[in-house]
């Protein structure tokens, strides 16, 4: 039980250091070219939900909570106000989009550097905006299943 304990932690560890390498990555080429990106944590935000949550349904056998029934009861209710502040940022930036255009921010920056940096930014955001979304509801309906097999079957 110990060395499962120990290898559950460091496959957290490391599913969390592959997360925040991703961020970086994934962020690098805003954080280069724009200084005050005004959507920087909301974007943080939206990949790690989106990573962390798909990781978990995808591998909830291999998590410290899996055979927790009440921290798993707990998660189900948590995605609730989870969507709903995901689902207000994401919409915030899509009203954003709308009114003042991603290129309000990249005033410093070239034309020709403005366009296809605007619609990485888009297409990211959004990307990733959704996927959290979709995943947040995936994640409710897989605790509540889990909790049903753990209860019925004991299994995960």
């Amino acid at each position: 039980m110990f060395k499962n304990w120990k290898l559950k932690l460091v496959l957290e560890l490391v599913s969390w250091f592959l997360t925040a390498l991703v961020v970086v990555l994934f962020l690098l080429p805003i954080t280069r070219k724009i200084y005050q990106y005004p959507f920087l944590n909301m974007n943080i935000l939206f990949i790690v939900v989106f990573i962390t949550l798909t990781r978990y349904i995808f591998l909830l056998k291999h998590t410290f909570f899996a055979y927790s029934q009440w921290f798993k009861a707990f998660l189900i209710f948590a995605c609730v106000p989870a969507f709903l502040y995901i689902l207000r940022n994401f919409k915030s930036f899509q009203e954003y989009l709308g009114e003042k255009g991603v290129e309000s921010f990249m005033f410093h920056l070239p034309h020709l550097q403005q366009v296809p940096l605007a619609k990485y930014i888009t297409a990211e955001m959004i990307f990733f905006g959704a996927g959290s979304l979709i995943s947040i509801i995936i994640f409710g309906f897989r605790m509540l299943i889990s909790i049903w097999r753990l209860h019925n079957k004991e299994t995960i």
